[in-house]
């Protein structure tokens, strides 16, 4: 357990920012609007830099493994869009100044999918580069 911890604390951080902007009161951040559905926008960053750091973290805890491999695309787009999922319902049920909202879901899961896809993209030029 404490090899998955060191393993994946860059993704647990993201997980953890994320769900705090999540459910922290939507009042804290009107102050911050600066366009119609930007919101949106975020959500994109917040999966695509979930995804991006899911697959990084993914391939430096298994360096043979290939980036095609079936399990590691369900890995890095699947746990994201759940957790995405997830944090809607719990907006939705379980908060007061929150509602879930299915275009959020989308948008988290095109987020991770776009992470991983340049994740991939830049991780197999990282590796190439290094190794010569």
């Amino acid at each position: 357990m404490k090899t998955f911890f060191l393993s994946y604390w860059k993704t647990i951080g993201v997980v953890l920012i994320i769900f705090y902007l999540s459910i922290a009161p939507s009042s804290e951040f009107q102050p911050f609007q600066y366009f119609p559905n930007e919101d949106k926008v975020v959500h994109f960053l917040m999966y695509f830099t979930l995804a991006f750091v899911l697959l990084w973290d993914t391939t430096r805890r298994n360096p043979g493994k290939k980036l095609e491999n079936h399990s590691i695309w369900i890995w890095v787009i699947g746990i994201p869009a759940l957790f995405g999922g997830a944090m809607e319902l719990w907006q939705w049920l379980l908060t007061t100044s929150r509602t879930g909202d299915w275009l959020d879901e989308l948008v988290d899961t095109i987020g991770a999918t776009v992470g991983y896809l340049v994740g991939r993209l830049l991780i197999k030029i990282y590796f190439k580069h290094k190794n010569g």
